[in-house]
């Protein structure tokens, strides 16, 4: 993969694993639609409306594993040729910043 694809997968999982999230906590109604519980959109709005430095310890921790995440990225990208020919990324260290962000997530 090439950096550019590297941020691309990293992207879409991230979007696609929030996305599950979300239609997990929701009610599925009749009409195709979801609702979202209201304790979950009182706790986001006021996350989104916080600077990552006013948000409590233990809610900065998705935060951080959503960044140790990217620096797995950036560090793969060192293993790219200069000429942003394609390698096999490592992984494991991604994979395993998922699911860290997922068990923290699902509390």
């Amino acid at each position: 993969m090439n950096k550019t694809d590297l941020l691309a997968d990293y992207a879409h999982k991230a979007w696609s694993g929030w996305m599950n999230y979300l239609f997990g906590l929701s009610t599925h109604n009749d009409d195709g639609t979801v609702t979202i519980p209201a304790w979950a959109v009182e706790r986001w709005k006021r996350q989104a409306g916080t600077p990552y430095q006013g948000l409590p310890e233990d809610e900065k921790l998705s935060d951080i594993a959503e960044a140790e995440k990217i620096l797995a990225l950036v560090k793969t990208f060192t293993n790219l040729h200069a000429d942003n020919t394609s390698v096999t990324p490592k992984t494991s260290d991604y994979d395993s910043v998922i699911w860290k962000l997922l068990r923290h997530t699902q509390r």
